[in-house]
């Protein structure tokens, strides 16, 4: 992975581990069950991350074949996901809107990123 993406991907997490820890003490606090809003964020953030190593090996090929890796990989990491989720709603349903918010908030981090670094640029 080249410097500027491992740069991305750290940041990202970064803002995504410092505000999730805020937020997952509110939600400690408040509805007992901050794990599965850690387990969500931290699902996400392997996401992203797995999702930035296939793509920059993938982007410097230029056969059909990658493309169809990359798809494929697409594929398998949504129904990991998916399974994930699955078996979390069948554990514990009331919690399950939590871990999807903790998923979901991984947005927030790379929305708080862009910004960061748009303001930087200028």
């Amino acid at each position: 992975m080249n410097k500027e993406l491992k740069a991305l991907v750290g940041k990202i997490s970064l803002i995504n581990f410092v505000l999730g820890i805020f937020i997952g003490i509110v939600i400690q606090l408040t509805f007992k069950n901050a794990l599965y809003w850690f387990f969500g964020l931290t699902l996400a953030s392997m996401n992203l991350f797995s999702n930035a190593i296939i793509s920059d090996y993938l982007l410097k090929k230029t056969s059909i074949a990658s493309r169809i890796i990359y798809i494929l990989s697409y594929i398998i990491r949504l129904q990991i996901i998916l399974a994930i989720s699955i078996l979390v709603y069948r554990y514990n349903s009331p919690s399950f809107i939590i871990y999807i918010m903790g998923y979901i908030f991984h947005i927030v981090g790379i929305t708080i990123y862009g910004f960061k670094s748009l303001v930087e640029r200028k």
